[in-house]
């Protein structure tokens, strides 16, 4: 930590990626005029048009998606299948819905090292027919219509840009509440609004978490609307080159 301060006491100005950075840097002396919360961007403007061309007509699930009961609400994994991502905590969860009477379907897209063990537990769990491994995909077009028409974004480990890619399309994001384990894409997510934090580990909290999200009966268009909002205010290419010409101009153009 003392190494890592004096390498960033070289610097004239720091862009930092959240809030929290802002707070710690404080605390350890640096100079609130000289940290700059940069935040984190993704191709916003075409997510927009994306966006605009999914809510002017009816969009379904791309057709490899196929669950028995059509009607129950999706929640959605898309990233890397790896043990840090704790996909397990899902289909746990999804499990413990279920034997409450609120059946989940359960979206997995990505490919990785946990892939086999996870289909493994979703038989084990019985709840292949509700669940779809999508398999990896790349496209954003293709994204745009699993992330949109999915109605929850759940990132049991870490969240990262999964945050702004779920919260642009209009989809709330679940993810842990250690934010010291975060990345910092984790302040992006509004919580009771835009998405919900749930004791980390804990497959109790996050079933309850998600099974109160859907009793609350929230209207969809409104919370794609407060999903969206913070992306379009904070989280894009031409805030960021505001805050980045601030910085410039502070330091260099006295």
């Amino acid at each position: 930590r003392v190494l890592r301060c004096l390498h960033y006491r070289m610097a004239s100005g720091l862009l930092l990626y959240g809030e929290r950075a802002f707070h710690l840097l404080q605390g350890r002396g640096f100079n609130a005029s000289d940290l700059y919360v940069v935040a984190n961007s993704l191709d916003v403007d075409r997510q927009n048009i994306l966006y605009a061309e999914m809510c002017s007509g009816i969009t379904d699930f791309p057709g490899a998606v196929s669950f028995e009961a059509k009607d129950s609400p999706t929640l959605l994994f898309i990233g890397r299948i790896t043990k840090q991502k704790k996909i397990h905590l899902l289909l746990e969860a999804a499990s413990m819905l279920r034997e409450r009477g609120k059946a989940v379907n359960v979206l997995i897209v990505g490919d990785g090292a946990e892939l086999e063990s996870l289909k493994s537990l979703a038989g084990r769990l019985n709840l292949l027919p509700n669940v779809c491994f999508y398999g990896p995909s790349f496209d954003e077009v293709e994204n745009a219509k699993l992330i949109y028409r999915s109605d929850m974004c759940v990132a049991p480990g870490e969240v990262g840009l999964t945050a702004m890619h779920s919260l642009v399309y209009g989809t709330p994001v679940v993810t842990h509440g250690d934010f010291s384990k975060q990345g910092p894409e984790y302040e992006a997510v509004v919580s009771g609004r835009s998405g919900l934090f749930f004791r980390e580990g804990d497959i109790l909290d996050l079933t309850d978490k998600i099974g109160d999200w859907f009793d609350g009966g929230k209207c969809r268009d409104e919370v794609r609307a407060d999903c969206r909002e913070i992306i379009l205010k904070k989280y894009n290419p031409s805030y960021q080159r505001e805050v980045i010409e601030k910085a410039i101009g502070g330091h260099y153009c006295d």
